[in-house]
């Protein structure tokens, strides 16, 4: 009789990363919207991707930011000089880099994207039951060395919290009426990076599939311009358009605040100000984006306020704020 293999024993990653995944799924259940208050049945989500569905609901994010905080580099990318700037801000200096990292650590961990082990970083974090602040490319005013969107245990700004305007409204947005009469869907897939980075492989295809059951309206796919491409901007793309499809892309608020009605993930920042599954694709929804908007305005800063602590203080004082109620038609 042949002796069988014994499996491999579980490693410490292969336990966090299991652990990670049965917290997915259970928020997955406990949050099927973004959205407080609304009274429609998620019948078929916008597809999520694990790493997305374990962002954590409003009420987990409301104690504050623990510290001490552990900034992480990176070996190579764009994103070292603002963690320097970041923690020029708390009067500190950083060395350590996520590559390196080997388990959780107590308080909050601070990284810049999802690669190069950022990613890890993140995951040791949530299998621990432990916080991130996770610093990206902004919302508006975007650009190296300009301004940077900083979120709490989760990718994006998350619910819409009652915030002034006074932040917004120095980046100009120019907001434009709804359209309430477009024709076709544009479908915006997530890049090659995104996908693996974020685990949503087949977004593009399952998403179609559940478009054709259940609009007859042409679909129209849109890919993220690269260099020397020729193709219409988004604003030609979507000058027609009943509703555009995305993940979590930015694209989703740029089309939101251009007039169009937005279907994404449940963790977009564009969620709170549209609607997270495709059964609803004949019925969009027009809210009031003007407090969706100056809340945004509280989730990015400039190089400045990075270096002179000014993002911190306001970022300690966002955690206090209330959420706000979001008219879900306009």
């Amino acid at each position: 009789m042949s002796r069988q293999t014994p499996p491999p024993a579980e490693t410490v990653l292969d336990r966090i990363v299991r652990k990670a995944v049965a917290s997915a799924r259970a928020a997955l259940e406990r949050s099927r919207f973004l959205h407080r208050g609304s009274a429609r049945a998620a019948v078929a989500t916008i597809p999520q991707g694990s790493p997305d569905a374990i962002d954590r609901t409003p009420d987990e994010t409301t104690g504050g930011i623990p510290e001490p905080l552990h900034l992480f580099l990176n070996r190579g990318g764009a994103g070292n000089p603002i963690l320097h700037a970041f923690a020029a801000g708390l009067g500190r200096t950083v060395d350590r880099h996520a590559e390196d990292e080997t388990g959780p650590r107590d308080g909050t961990v601070v990284v810049w994207g999802v690669l190069r082990g950022s990613d890890r970083v993140v995951d040791y974090a949530r299998a621990g039951g432990g916080h991130f602040l996770y610093i990206d490319h902004a919302y508006f005013s975007r650009g190296h060395y300009l301004n940077y969107r900083i979120t709490h245990n989760r990718h994006e700004a998350g619910p819409v919290r009652v915030c002034p305007p006074d932040r917004i409204a120095a980046h100009a947005v120019d907001l434009r009426p709804w359209n309430r009469n477009g024709r076709h869907i544009l479908v915006c897939p997530p890049t090659e990076h995104f996908v693996k980075a974020h685990r949503c492989e087949g977004w593009l295809d399952r998403t179609l599939e559940e478009l054709r059951r259940v609009t007859d309206r042409p679909l129209v796919v849109r890919i993220k311009p690269q260099k020397g491409m020729d193709m219409p901007s988004l604003p030609d793309a979507l000058a027609d358009a009943h509703a555009l499809v995305t993940h979590s892309s930015n694209v989703a608020v740029e089309a939101v605040t251009m007039g169009t009605p937005v279907f994404v993930s449940t963790t977009s920042a564009a969620a709170p100000v549209g609607l997270t599954t495709l059964a609803d694709i004949e019925r969009p929804v027009y809210p009031d984006r003007r407090p969706w908007l100056a809340h945004l305005g509280y989730s990015q800063f400039s190089m400045d306020e990075l270096k002179s602590g000014e993002a911190w203080r306001l970022l300690r004082e966002w955690e206090t704020r209330p959420y706000a109620e979001v008219e879900r038609d306009g």
